[in-house]
């Protein structure tokens, strides 16, 4: 009897997750992530269900792996309008690195007409993890006179999360880090009193 071959679940999570950055959902084909991953059919749909199972699986861990960063820049104490800068900052940096491919998830929600149900609506759940936490942050600035206290913390969260999914956008584009700062400085006005 064969012996089952062994894999590292996470090789194979970094591989797959490199095609569908790359290619996309609808792009990726299965014979793609199975030359990636070095898996056989059989065992793909065994240990991930199907091509979308892997896929959110491959989000979750790269959203899993950003979100380390970033949330400590947005829980870091105290809280307040700091935490918002170093967070749209690492998001700057992070767009201005060799080989930049923009955001897993932001490159995936663009893509929603190709996605099962299922996926894009993960999609929309990891876009919306930072909100919280960006919200208290406001929450606590306002209470320190940071900002204007009549603005609403949830909307500026948000307002936030579109400035930072327009950098992973804009970052595809090879601009140019002080343009880069330069709109982190005039978006930061929009918070003054």
């Amino acid at each position: 009897m064969a012996r089952k071959k062994e894999y590292n679940k996470d090789d194979v999570l970094k591989a797959a997750t490199n095609v569908f950055w790359e290619k996309g959902f609808k792009g990726t084909s299965v014979s793609d992530l199975v030359a990636a991953t070095g898996l056989n059919k059989h065992s793909m749909y065994e240990v991930f269900g199907n091509k979308e199972g892997l896929f959110k699986e491959c989000l979750l861990t790269y959203a899993n792996e950003i979100q380390k960063e970033t949330l400590d820049l947005l829980t870091k104490k105290p809280l307040g309008i700091d935490n918002i800068k170093a967070f749209l900052l690492n998001r700057i940096n992070y767009s201005l690195e060799d080989n930049f491919m923009g955001c897993m998830v932001i490159n995936s929600a663009a893509q929603k007409e190709m996605l099962e149900f299922d996926a894009f609506e993960l999609i929309k759940t990891l876009l919306e993890s930072h909100i919280g936490v960006m919200e208290e942050c406001f929450k606590n600035a306002q209470l320190n006179g940071e900002i204007d206290s009549s603005k609403d913390p949830n909307m500026l969260a948000r307002y936030v999360m579109n400035f930072s999914a327009g950098i992973m956008v804009v970052g595809k584009t090879g601009q140019e880090k002080e343009q880069l700062l330069d709109m982190l400085e005039i978006f930061m006005t929009t918070f003054n009193k």
